[in-house]
């Protein structure tokens, strides 16, 4: 969700010793509208990439992600809020196989 008080990442682990392209499509919920947004990232070896969502995505959206790799790498999805007199976050981890 990227609404107002709200900030979502991805963040990307390659632990190999090659570099990967990773493929990131942002799906719209339908009563957003608009075509799925692919793009891709290329994460060198044994490092890692944040993807800001709010970015690449526009504001005041609900939208899944979906990740997709040649190699193994962890993802990792965080989120922060303010929201009403509350701040917090939480996150969701992953981790691709290809």
């Amino acid at each position: 969700y990227t609404g107002p008080g709200f900030a979502e990442w991805v963040t990307i682990l390659n632990p190999n010793e090659g570099p990967a392209s990773i493929r990131v499509t942002l799906m719209y919920l339908r009563r957003d509208g608009g075509t799925p947004l692919i793009k891709t990232h290329d994460i060198l070896p044994r490092s890692r990439y944040t993807v800001n969502v709010n970015q690449d995505a526009g504001t005041g959206l609900e939208l899944s992600v979906m990740i997709l790799s040649p190699l193994p790498v962890l993802v990792e999805r965080p989120m922060y809020f303010s929201q009403r007199g509350w701040t917090g976050g939480h996150c969701v981890m992953a981790f691709c196989k290809r």
